[in-house]
């Protein structure tokens, strides 16, 4: 009401007083009213303005969010099939192990039975020359005893 200007609001001073008054309380009213939906419509475009504002940062955000999602999906797919071929590679090296635990214990096996057999060649090797030392000195004794009782 204080924007409103008094004296534009007096219509006519010629009138009556009663025709003034009513004249000037038309005017206030349409003054006042004019000036409310003013005031109302500039409310309602600021608010519809921030309304605008406020859903592209929605929409903003709603597009940044959902980048975000897709980009750690990625990863997390990425990371999972790392893991499954560190997985896969852990797997076959445990079945490469295995398999060569089994050579190696094959291998040894027979190194151990082959050991075994040369050990078993030497010492019969060694029973038949001890056998013939054992022979040569039974024969030097007997010529040595002959030779004692011949003499």
């Amino acid at each position: 009401l204080s924007d409103i200007n008094p004296a534009e609001a007096v219509v006519s001073t010629q009138s009556t007083g009663g025709e003034t008054v009513a004249r000037d309380i038309a005017s206030l009213r349409e003054g006042c009213l004019a000036r409310t939906e003013a005031l109302v419509a500039e409310v309602e475009s600021r608010c519809e303005a921030q309304l605008r504002t406020r859903d592209q940062q929605i929409e903003t955000l709603n597009e940044k969010l959902s980048a975000d999602i897709t980009r750690m999906s990625r990863e997390l797919d990425k990371m999972r099939s790392e893991l499954e071929g560190t997985t896969g590679n852990m797997k076959s090296a445990q079945d490469d192990t295995k398999t060569n635990v089994t050579r190696l214990r094959s291998e040894c096996m027979a190194g151990f039975k082959t050991l075994q057999e040369s050990v078993d060649t030497i010492h019969s090797i060694l029973d038949s020359k001890i056998s013939l030392v054992e022979e040569e000195l039974r024969a030097e004794m007997k010529r040595a005893i002959k030779t004692v009782v011949v003499t």
